[in-house]
């Protein structure tokens, strides 16, 4: 029985690995369906890659065989809107900064100023969020034209902000041990979880059309991950299953519910998007 638990999780993963990698649509396709039913995709709001040459390209292209399938040589669109890349993909670069600082279980809230900051992060977003939801209205007054940098880089700060705060409710949820410490421990911790934003925000703005399709999977994973996580952390206190794992292996379990319901709950929004709006791009 034990056994059968254990290897449970793991043929899950490989079995949605497979179905994801044999279903027989373009990859871009694949990759936009998961992110459908809670991201408008609006090309308009949304990176582009391709056209875009860094050194040595046109070598690559030329003398690399299959380089080229991966590096179109026209602009793509990137499989998720710029502000829900910064909040997905800035929320996982943050995650994975604090758990190589060693603090991958810690269960506590930064202090009242770091937490703060981390709050007015979500408010900035907010704020920039209406701006723009205004200016497409036409009709009520906006302080200023929206701007992809600005939604890419509110959108990081939120992500930053989700990373801070979900990130210690998840940990309090899944493990036994009792890390009591902070998830971020002082400032110095916080300013220099800056840094892989600010990779982040490179990479997304650099166009380079190599970039179209790591940043894309990293892009609609996250957004499968971060629905997944939130998942886990209602699953277990519905149950009462907190605090029950204690190794990496332990939280599979409960991640693949979490994937497992968060597939669902995508399906779900994507197709009564489908049903109200067909393929119809959103403006």
């Amino acid at each position: 029985m034990t056994l059968s638990r254990n290897v449970l999780a793991p043929a899950f993963f490989i079995a949605l690995g497979a179905l994801f990698l044999l279903a027989p649509f373009p990859l871009m396709t694949k990759l936009d369906a998961i992110p459908y039913g809670i991201d408008p995709q609006r090309p308009g709001h949304t990176h582009f890659f391709g056209g875009t040459y860094f050194p040595g390209e046109d070598w690559l292209r030329a003398y690399v065989p299959g380089f080229a399938v991966f590096d179109p040589e026209t602009p793509e669109k990137m499989s998720v809107e710029a502000r829900k890349v910064g909040m997905y993909v800035g929320f996982l670069a943050v995650w994975i900064y604090l758990i190589a600082l060693g603090r991958g279980r810690a269960k506590g809230m930064a202090q009242p100023g770091i937490l703060f900051a981390l709050v007015m992060f979500v408010a900035v977003m907010g704020f920039d969020g209406f701006n723009a939801f205004f200016y497409d209205l036409k009709f009520i007054p906006h302080l200023y034209a929206p701007r992809l940098d600005l939604r890419l880089g509110t959108g990081l700060l939120c992500g930053y902000a989700f990373a801070g705060i979900l990130a210690p409710v998840v940990n309090y949820s899944l493990w036994r041990d009792d890390d009591t410490r902070p998830m971020i421990a002082n400032w110095k911790q916080f300013f220099s979880g800056f840094i892989p934003l600010a990779i982040v925000f490179a990479l997304t703005s650099s166009g380079w059309g190599i970039l179209l399709y790591p940043l894309s999977f990293i892009a609609s994973a996250s957004v499968l991950l971060l629905v997944a996580l939130i998942n886990v952390v209602f699953l277990l206190s519905i149950f009462r299953k907190e605090q029950s794992c204690a190794t990496w292996r332990d939280a599979l379990n409960p991640f693949a519910v979490g994937v497992a319901c968060a597939l669902i709950e995508l399906g779900v929004m994507s197709a009564v998007r489908f049903v109200l709006l067909g393929n119809t791009p959103l403006p």
